[in-house]
């Protein structure tokens, strides 16, 4: 079995994703216009150069049921908590 790594490192709000995990979605894409894969490249020197993708997602869908959803209040956190 295949390890899949997906970062959920949300950099400037840009989920992260390698190129398996990359791989695997697009198995299951069947709209082309709904999703892109941006690459970018990561330099570290513990692993060297490494290429990702970030995950853009083209169309936004309201996929809230508002009946059934409860909101909470937000709340921003204090510095002395």
């Amino acid at each position: 079995m295949a390890f899949i790594a997906l970062s959920t490192s949300c950099v400037g709000c840009a989920n992260v994703i390698d190129e398996n995990m990359k791989n695997l979605m697009e198995k299951y894409i069947n709209d082309e216009t709904q999703v892109e894969f941006l690459p970018v490249k990561a330099h570290s020197e513990e692993y060297g150069e490494k290429q990702y993708f970030i995950l853009h997602f083209l169309k936004v869908h309201d996929v809230i049921d508002t009946e059934h959803t409860v909101y909470a209040p937000f709340r921003r956190p204090s510095r002395h908590s």
